[in-house]
């Protein structure tokens, strides 16, 4: 404006070309300049359809080097100002009440600077939020965990309490990553579950869920290979079709590490295992145990397993179970999997609360809440 008349149609005084966070700023920006010495009776920088002003002369100039430099600041202002605004809006919400507030200060910290990245951009809802919230607070205790280690490892010696302290939000970080492994098999129970309940008849079904996951066939076998040469022996050596058909199996899973070899024969879920079953188990076990001392058993122990709805309760199939059981022979029924296998997932869960409490962290405490307890009662008992 010059002598209350507009002397220049909008314009931004070159900020803003070629960057785009500066294009965004100017989104919010309004203003006006009265600059009455561009139109004087000595002086005239208004161009001839008096719609802008001749910016390339002096003082016209000056005042445009000026008003870039000053617009430049807030522009350059405006992406700190708009994720510190945008950031007290997100902390109200839920998915940030849920995941990130129950963090310790200093992760909380990390998690702000995360999300604070996408607070400054449009267009965020709830939906996004509370997936980037999860996601980013998983990756702050991972990052804030090497960062622990670093500062464990340049600590003090000599002062006692620092290190209590460290060890504690160590052991708190430690417990969060347990966590996340207690929630995935929790899942993988209730597929199992799924499974067994509509009595899955498809050979890779349960064959290939049991192989990926041989900790729902006992809690303490973690870390055991899938012995895919042996199965393939066994089955080659006791052919399906030679079974009559109550009797046939689904498939074996065949397992090992370092020290034994687990032979495991899955039924369907709705088999009883009667001594026809059990001599079967015996013959497969016996042909695994004449190969010690060959390829593929080695000098491993050889266990047999076999897999039912239940033992059968003849007297006969009773007594020769009790003498398989002293030769690593052994029944496993469906039930007895799911129970224990919930049953090992609630004393980890129970090792987790009891560190929650000693540490008096709120962030491991609210993760533990988000278990479904039904999940893990179900048939404990």
């Amino acid at each position: 404006m010059a002598r209350g008349k507009l002397v220049q149609e909008p314009y931004t005084f070159g900020v803003g070309e070629g960057g785009t966070t500066a294009q965004q700023a100017l989104q919010y920006m309004i203003g006006e300049v009265h600059a009455d010495f561009l139109d004087t009776e000595d002086t005239d920088l208004i161009a001839t359809d008096r719609s802008k002003v001749v910016w390339e002369e002096p003082p016209a100039s000056d005042l445009h080097n000026f008003l870039h430099e000053k617009i430049s600041s807030f522009a350059g202002r405006w992406p700190n100002k708009r994720r510190e605004e945008n950031m007290e809006e997100v902390r109200e919400t839920e998915p940030y009440q849920r995941y990130i507030q129950p963090l310790d200060n200093w992760e909380k910290d990390l998690a702000d600077n995360f999300l604070g990245k996408l607070a400054e951009g449009e267009g965020y809802d709830n939906d996004i939020l509370e997936d980037m919230a999860s996601y980013v607070s998983s990756g702050v205790q991972q990052k804030a965990f090497s960062h622990l280690l670093r500062e464990i490892d340049e600590s003090d010696a000599a002062d006692s309490q620092q290190l209590i302290e460290l060890f504690d939000k160590y052991e708190v970080l430690d417990a969060m990553n347990s966590l996340k492994l207690v929630k995935g098999r929790l899942k993988a129970i209730q597929k199992f579950d799924a499974l067994v309940e509509s009595n899955a008849k498809e050979v890779p079904t349960l064959h290939d869920f049991l192989g990926d996951n041989p900790w729902l066939l006992d809690p303490h076998w973690d870390y055991l290979d899938d012995e895919m040469t042996f199965r393939q022996m066994l089955e080659e050596q006791f052919p399906d079709a030679d079974l009559d058909e109550p009797n046939r199996r689904i498939d074996f899973v065949c397992l090992g590490d370092i020290n034994t070899l687990k032979v495991v024969e899955i039924k369907r879920s709705d088999v009883t295992i009667g001594i026809n079953e059990l001599e079967q188990l015996k013959d497969y076990v016996d042909y695994a145990r004449d190969l010690h001392g060959n390829d593929p058993v080695g000098q491993r122990k050889v266990e047999g397993y076999v897999v039912g709805e239940k033992l059968a309760d003849s007297r006969k199939a009773q007594r020769e179970y009790t003498r398989m059981e002293s030769d690593d022979m052994y029944v496993r029924t469906y039930s007895d999997l799911r129970r224990m296998a919930r049953q090992s997932q609630k004393e980890f869960v129970d090792i987790l609360e009891r560190k929650a409490q000693r540490t008096g962290s709120e962030m491991l405490q609210s993760h533990i809440d988000d278990i479904d307890a039904s999940n893990i009662e179900e048939q404990t008992t």
